[in-house]
């Protein structure tokens, strides 16, 4: 093999590397260290479907810190959103991804991922 075969595949890997955070030149946020981030997602909650954040370790820059139920809705079971804040711990980029689901049931109806990079 030679040096420049060698290169090249040294390059291949650092490109997948740098490329592992789907989005990161277009990230839905960007934060500094020790700064927050709030994720917002709406909800009903009288049907039994809430979002449920589903990919905790795999995140490596950010804390949660705190979920709130909010309620949008002067019916009980109504509209509500549920407020996701994480902090930044290091720099780094991570995808958080939520699920939409009953607790007791296997089927998503909904996913949405957000990329978080910390500058």
């Amino acid at each position: 093999m030679t040096i420049k075969q060698i290169l090249f595949y040294i390059s291949c890997i650092m490109g997948i590397v740098f490329l592992s955070c789907a989005k990161s030149n277009k990230p839905d946020y960007k934060i500094s260290e020790d700064e927050t981030v709030t994720i917002e997602l709406q909800y009903t909650a009288g049907t039994g479907y809430s979002w449920q954040w589903v990919n905790q370790d795999n995140v490596k820059h950010l804390d949660s810190v705190n979920v709130e139920y909010d309620y949008n809705s002067q019916f009980i079971g109504g509209a509500g959103t549920m407020k996701w804040q994480f902090k930044a711990k290091s720099k780094g980029c991570d995808t958080l991804t939520f699920v939409y689901k009953r607790a007791w049931e296997d089927a998503e109806i909904e996913k949405k991922e957000f990329v978080v990079k910390v500058k």
